[in-house]
């Protein structure tokens, strides 16, 4: 099944949700409080438990579709040149020309480049950082365009081939 633990745990006479075991909550609350290493599913540990315990047995009593398997994102490869474009237009303004210099965090530093991967750049712009003042780009907002997946990986490219970033 697509987060593991058996279809049947989740599915009851014609698809309707059942009640899921506290096993398969406690299973989905390791994972998403942990993340799972070597995925894209990162650690998700600011939520309070009581939160946490009614999104999982949300998710837990949701249907399983036949014939999924476990989600695995691996980037794509982004342009960067566009990413540079888009780079000047969207984010210069927070972290600053080739991503030094600026009042958010150093993202062009190699110190940095050298201790994330790409489904960490991908995902932090896609997702945003809660407690900050680094916007979800993969949501509609007032304030900040909407990115799509493709220029989030231009983006990301462009990082990577940054002088400084291939030291």
């Amino acid at each position: 099944s697509k987060h593991g633990g058996d279809p049947a745990d989740s599915l009851r006479w014609g698809g309707r949700p059942s009640r899921p075991s506290q096993d398969r909550i406690a299973e989905l609350h390791r994972g998403t409080v942990d993340g799972k290493p070597g995925t894209a599913m990162g650690r998700y540990r600011s939520h309070s438990p009581g939160e946490l315990a009614s999104l999982l047995a949300h998710i837990a009593a949701l249907p399983v579709l036949e014939g999924t398997t476990r989600a695995s994102w691996r980037p794509g490869r982004g342009d960067p040149a566009r990413g540079r474009e888009r780079f000047a237009r969207t984010c210069a303004g927070c972290h600053g020309p080739a991503g030094i210099g600026g009042e958010a965090p150093r993202i062009g530093a190699p110190a940095f480049l050298a201790q994330v991967g790409d489904a960490y750049l991908a995902g932090t712009a896609m997702r945003g950082h809660p407690g900050t003042a680094m916007p979800s780009f993969g949501m509609a907002s007032l304030g900040f365009p909407l990115l799509d997946p493709d220029e989030v990986l231009d983006v990301t490219a462009y990082l990577r081939s940054l002088p400084a970033a291939r030291k």
